[in-house]
């Protein structure tokens, strides 16, 4: 069977897997699991994970394994595999008496509760698991849900909501970490950082966990995510820009918002339970070793200012007001401008230059459109209408001061490059209709 296909989803909190009898034999009871349910299933980090599937009052283990090409199966054991073959015979047997036969498909539900409980991983050691209900139902019609094939996978909306979330309000205190995520303020059970690397973070969680942590109220100072024993536990390893850590990194470069929640493990949280705290936004970020010996990955965190509160005087309070984040603005593609970069290794395609940071392999480019996606030009945020430049030929580019041959791709207009094509990848396929655009914006301003 295609594990790809056998997904569904059918909703936020539940999903289900088409199972066929050969498919629970004990070679073969593991399903790959597509990256569109990695956040279903708290995946942020290249390590196992423990499960717990609850069948009625039944208590069953199952695991998440990693494989060393980074690929994500679900395995489960004897016990399951033995409910799930039982539950097969008597659906078949219900539905066709004695001429039943093996080839009837059945579906594994699993349906995510937000919960954990302390249960023995696969060393022995006891560690919270996440808890999932599970159902073996004969019937997937009736719920109609969405196939994450290919397709759905490039166009699948995402679940993770920035800003505001609509029915809370800065200072809620939720009781429980699972409270909080059935508000839609902050999802994963257990991590710190709700975030993709391609999409950017939507939140976080400040609990205590590291000890390099500095808040100051209006002004965090976070550590991200990873290299612990075990979380909350002692540093033994480095961090690196990877999952939520990258994440916060493309908050910085795309100013996109990130909930703050604090704890009641810390010194400016609540009494108890989870307080949301607003809006922050990215203002830096660094890789240093921390107090433990280990290099993390440290965010600068600014909370929104949304209203001044003085209101009697010419001049805003600071040179760098903020404003409230709201659904109306346009909304660019991350994903799409983070791909466009990693294509061209963070390289200029003009002057071909890379831009060193003090990140080993981290450069500095910027994703630019050719007709902007802003009113009243209204380009498209895709790929074929972007470009990998640097932050001079960027803003160069956006006013104007030169243009991008439809035909040959030679620079217009810049001296330095006159004569010079532009960089280019087999893989990145750009509509010349845009350039044809820009160059007549470019022609216009001549004429003024």
């Amino acid at each position: 069977m295609n594990h790809k296909y056998s997904w569904k989803q059918l909703s936020d909190n539940e999903v289900n897997n088409r199972l066929s009898f050969s498919g629970i034999q004990t070679n073969s009871r593991r399903i790959k699991i597509p990256e569109t349910l990695y956040e279903f299933f708290n995946i942020d980090e290249d390590k196992n994970i423990d499960l717990i599937f609850m069948n009625g009052d039944r208590e069953f283990s199952a695991t998440i394994e990693c494989s060393k090409n980074n690929k994500r199966e679900l395995i489960w054991y004897q016990h399951l595999a033995e409910e799930i073959s039982r539950a097969m015979w008597w659906e078949n047997v219900s539905k066709y008496g004695k001429n039943y036969s093996i080839s009837v498909d059945l579906y594994l539900n699993i349906l995510k509760t937000h919960d954990q409980r302390v249960a023995p991983s696969e060393s022995g050691k006891y560690i919270k698991c996440d808890v999932y209900k599970v159902s073996i139902t004969g019937d997937a019609e009736d719920k109609q849900p969405e196939i994450l094939d290919d397709k759905s996978l490039k166009k699948a909306k995402s679940k993770m909501p920035f800003g505001h979330i609509d029915g809370t309000k800065e200072g809620q205190v939720f009781a429980s970490r699972e409270k909080l995520g059935l508000s839609g303020i902050h999802s994963p059970p257990m991590h710190g950082i709700w975030g993709r690397e391609s999409e950017g973070s939507a939140s976080i969680v400040i609990s205590g966990g590291y000890s390099d942590d500095i808040d100051e109220g209006d002004y965090i100072l976070y550590t991200g995510q990873g290299g612990q024993d075990a979380p909350g536990g002692k540093q033994i390893a480095d961090q690196e820009f990877t999952r939520g850590n990258k994440g916060l990194q493309l908050n910085k470069e795309y100013n996109l918002p990130v909930r703050v929640t604090r704890g009641y493990q810390v010194e400016k949280g609540p009494d108890r339970g989870y307080r949301y705290d607003g809006i922050y936004y990215v203002t830096d970020y660094e890789r240093v070793k921390g107090k433990e010996g280990y290099f993390i990955c440290r965010f600068h965190l600014q909370k929104e200012v949304v209203d001044s509160p003085i209101k009697d005087i010419e001049h805003p309070i600071s040179p760098t007001e903020r404003v409230e984040y709201t659904g109306n603005r346009v909304k660019r593609n991350v994903s799409f401008a983070e791909q466009i970069k990693d294509l061209y290794d963070n390289t200029c395609q003009i002057c071909k230059v890379f831009l060193k940071t003090p990140i080993e392999g981290v450069g500095i480019s910027e994703a630019a459109h050719i007709k902007a996606i802003g009113s009243p030009h209204d380009g498209p945020d895709t790929k074929a209408n972007m470009l990998c430049l640097c932050p001079n030929h960027h803003s160069q580019f956006d006013r104007y001061t030169f243009y991008i041959d439809p035909v040959t791709l030679e620079v217009v207009g810049l001296d330095d490059y006159k004569g010079t094509s532009i960089s280019s990848n087999m893989k990145h396929k750009v509509n010349v209709e845009y350039f044809e655009y820009q160059k007549l914006q470019y022609l216009k301003r001549q004429q003024i």
